[in-house]
């Protein structure tokens, strides 16, 4: 073949390679790649409450690429979900993880098997979480479903509000009402932030009942009075009281004897190790030449002012040796002191009464190639707490002395003299923040909860940025980026086998990345969800996905499949629904690496979908077992 013609035949088969890329680009753009009706700039806003919002959703790894914008007239769902500006979130790199609910749904077809799961929770929950509640949504059941549900113990029934959404959402296998439910569920409200104000004239609106009505009022009537107490027992609380300060004389001028003073309050804090300045310090009562009056020092925080009285034995061993430091206290308070000390006097004449020294903390943070180095430091430690101890006669409890580790425990135990320290894992959550949600699918094996927390509270020891991640790749797992939307049970088959490809006109993909088997698909019926940044966003998404109508159920969706020997790289002819949107979503913002986003909880839980036939109603009796 001559040069030219070879040069011809390349340039033709080049023109092919590029033509082809175009038409594959129009359906289902792969990565690096710009889709067909893309939309910039103000095209992706949506104004609300004079606020404008991107509402169109970006490729994580190119932003450039975005899908079509969503419906405008979500807005307002979104904002009632708490999902366009939302300031209530978790930060895991600085808080604890929140207690979470436990959340599940059914509908009268699913209602033996959602039984099931019922009673097996119940069961579990005896043995390891004896007050869990389980939310049970109602999706459609009969009257007689719901008030047998209700009866049974641990069990609160929610009715799922259709009518608050589009028509389309009540379509129960297209699985619209999942997202919803799981934001509702991450969103209680917590009337915890109102002011009081604010909640009486709440307990007002929603009430019916003219007694209490009338109890609002009177509480409305003596709340400033009350407000006007807390405060003073506020302020009282981070307050200190000092006897036996020397005092200028009345004929030194006032601005002179206050420097006087401020000035020997300051040296005061310094023995007490207290570093900050008193927001008010003045003398009490009337002056006296006999004696000094007592100074009362009011502090910034509750934390100076725990240091303050921890610190006052440091005086005695100064030039304030005559002076002394208590709480400040109201007159009642301070008249039951007095009788308490002169009861203990009374009964202790010929005791001999021996002090301990309580709640002593030794903390070290460390990573796990540094055990070694870690272990040393805390027995040098423990050895110095053992001197302390023996200096100020204050023996220590060691039957009650525990180390906490939250991570892996180490092998190396502790000793304090002759005495190994007990060794105690502990995980302190909070009230609510986070969700389990399940289907009536899923079943408890074993308690492996920890498993799945511990993934996510590395976040406080770990340098992850995640507080501003916004649809952002993110690193490797290694370095503790779990997502805080979090899947448990693999699905053995790609993304891209079971996704109508009409949903990638809203979430663009990598095609070629969620046909492997690192981003494979894992079942959207067992979820763990945390309200941090990084769990709302992809939140947010999941819920615009269920609202609008064609992207939870792109046209021509069908839930049944047809595999083929390859379940990754050939499309089944089917749609997963909710299942296709969360993991496109979390496989887009994770590196498309499932590691990522799923859990290890292992063999901690069970899928089965059939009714357990030998369930019955003694099962689930609130007095079974207890």
């Amino acid at each position: 073949m001559s040069r030219g013609k070879s040069q011809l035949l390349l340039i033709i088969c080049g023109a092919i390679v590029i033509l082809y890329t175009f038409a594959h680009m129009k359906t289902s753009p792969p990565s690096g790649t710009a889709l067909q009706d893309k939309l910039t700039g103000d095209e992706c806003l949506c104004r609300y409450k004079n606020v404008s919002y991107d509402f169109c959703y970006h490729l994580p790894q190119n932003r450039s690429i975005n899908g079509r914008r969503f419906n405008c007239n979500f807005a307002p769902y979104l904002d009632s979900l708490d999902l366009l500006q939302s300031e209530q979130l978790i930060d895991l790199s600085d808080e604890d993880l929140p207690t979470p609910a436990f959340v599940t749904a059914m509908s009268e077809n699913h209602y033996y098997e959602g039984l099931t799961l019922v009673i097996l929770s119940i069961a579990y929950m005896r043995k390891l979480w004896p007050r869990q509640k389980l939310i049970v949504y109602d999706l459609g059941l009969s009257s007689n479903s719901a008030e047998n549900l209700k009866g049974k113990c641990f069990v609160e029934v929610r009715e799922f509000p259709f009518n608050k959404y589009p028509p389309y959402v009540k379509r129960l296998l297209e699985y619209r009402w999942k997202p919803i439910l799981i934001a509702s569920g991450s969103q209680e409200f917590d009337y915890s932030t109102l002011p009081c104000k604010e909640l009486i004239e709440t307990i007002l609106q929603k009430n019916t009942d003219p007694e209490i009505e009338k109890i609002a009022l009177a509480l409305k009537s003596k709340l400033p009075q009350e407000v006007a107490d807390a405060v003073d027992s506020e302020k009282r609380e981070r307050s200190i009281v000092i006897c036996g300060l020397p005092e200028c004389g009345m004929d030194r001028p006032l601005l002179e004897r206050q420097k006087n003073l401020e000035e020997k309050v300051a040296g005061i804090l310094d023995v007490l190790k207290v570093d900050c300045l008193p927001e008010v310090v003045f003398r009490m009562g009337t002056y006296n030449e006999t004696r000094p009056r007592l100074v009362k020092v009011v502090l910034p925080s509750r934390s100076h002012w725990l240091k303050a009285l921890a610190n006052a034995h440091a005086l005695r061993r100064t030039d304030y040796r005559n002076v002394y430091v208590r709480k400040s206290m109201t007159a009642a308070e301070r008249a039951r002191d007095y009788e308490l000390r002169q009861q203990a006097r009374e009964r202790n004449q010929d005791m001999k009464i021996q002090m301990f020294a309580d709640d002593i903390k030794i903390y070290l943070s460390y990573t796990e190639n540094e055990q070694a180095i870690a272990h040393e430091a805390i027995s040098r430690a423990i050895n110095k707490m053992l001197c302390w101890s023996k200096e100020w006669e204050l023996p220590l409890n060691l039957s009650k002395t525990v180390a906490m580790h939250f991570g892996a425990t180490p092998e190396m135990p502790y000793r304090c003299g002759e005495t190994t320290i007990q060794f105690q894992n502990q995980i302190v959550l909070k009230e609510f923040g986070a969700v389990w949600y399940m289907d009536t699918s899923v079943r408890w094996i074993k308690d492996s909860r920890n498993v799945v927390y511990k993934e996510l509270t590395c976040r406080r020891r770990a340098d992850s940025n995640l507080s501003s991640l916004q649809n952002t790749t993110l690193p490797s797992s290694k370095r503790c980026v779990k997502s805080a939307f979090m899947l448990h049970h693999p699905s053995s088959h790609s993304i891209f086998a079971t996704t109508n490809r009409g949903m990638y006109a809203f979430f663009p993909t990598n095609i070629e990345a969620i046909k492997k088997r690192e981003s494979m698909s894992h079942d959207a019926n067992f979820a763990f969800i945390v309200r941090t940044s990084d769990g709302l966003e992809i939140l947010k998404w999941y819920v615009m996905c269920a609202l609008e109508e064609d992207c939870m159920a792109p046209p021509g969706s069908r839930l049944w499949c047809k595999f083929t020997r390859d379940r990754f790289n050939d499309y089944a002819n089917c749609h997963r629904y909710d299942q296709a949107a969360i993991n496109l979503l979390l496989a887009n913002s994770h590196e498309y690496n499932f590691k990522n986003y799923v859990s290890s909880i292992g063999n901690g839980i069970l899928i089965k979908r059939e009714p357990d036939p030998g369930i019955t109603e003694k099962d689930l009796l609130c007095s079974k077992g207890s």
